[in-house]
């Protein structure tokens, strides 16, 4: 990964480490170590009405899980994304940047030796020209685009996808979410 990073983005290797494969290895370990206690129900009031029973708040996966990462953090905006929807028991698409084509390269080798087709696939190509065509072929029950908002603003306008949820950050410390109702932005 190191050599790959270094020939995208010419980042050394303690770069490589603070900004990507230290956070991918930290975001394995969290998950690994609390995913029981976060796939357990969680106990919640319950209204007069339907007392004496008791409330909980069940957690049940989305589905698929769309993930398009950017090129100046490919490695850990296409994997912790990843490890998120994989931890919630979603499949997922990831389209990592074609601009960091060596970490490209990398990051599809991990997950075809990782996971199954049917678990995790790989989209690889230029993204105005391949995301559309999944965005209208497919369903897909999450969105996850991390880059500039002005590119990713068509995708609420497919009407394939129109219940979809998604989460843009437009690299400017605001994510933006996106769902069936209207616009939300939070910062």
């Amino acid at each position: 990964m190191n050599e790959a990073l270094y020939k995208d983005l010419k980042k050394s290797k303690e770069e490589v480490w603070i900004t990507e494969t230290g956070l991918v290895l930290s975001e394995i370990s969290y998950f690994l170590k609390n995913l029981d206690e976060l796939a357990e129900p969680k106990r919640t009031g319950t209204n007069l009405l339907n007392l004496p029973g008791k409330s909980y708040i069940m957690y049940e996966p989305l589905g698929v899980v769309l993930i398009i990462a950017p090129w100046n953090y490919p490695f850990q905006l296409s994997l912790i994304p990843l490890i998120g929807a994989l931890a919630a028991g979603n499949c997922a698409v990831l389209k990592p940047s074609e601009v960091a084509m060596a970490t490209e390269a990398v990051i599809q080798k991990i997950v075809a030796e990782t996971f199954a087709p049917q678990y995790v696939s790989f989209a690889s190509g230029n993204g105005a020209d391949v995301v559309p065509g999944m965005i209208k072929s497919f369903r897909f029950d999450h969105i996850f685009y991390t880059g500039v908002l002005q590119w990713a603003r068509p995708f609420t306008n497919w009407r394939r996808n129109s219940w979809c949820r998604q989460h843009w950050s437009s690299g400017q410390k605001s994510l933006h979410c996106f769902g069936k109702s209207q616009p939300q932005t939070g910062g």
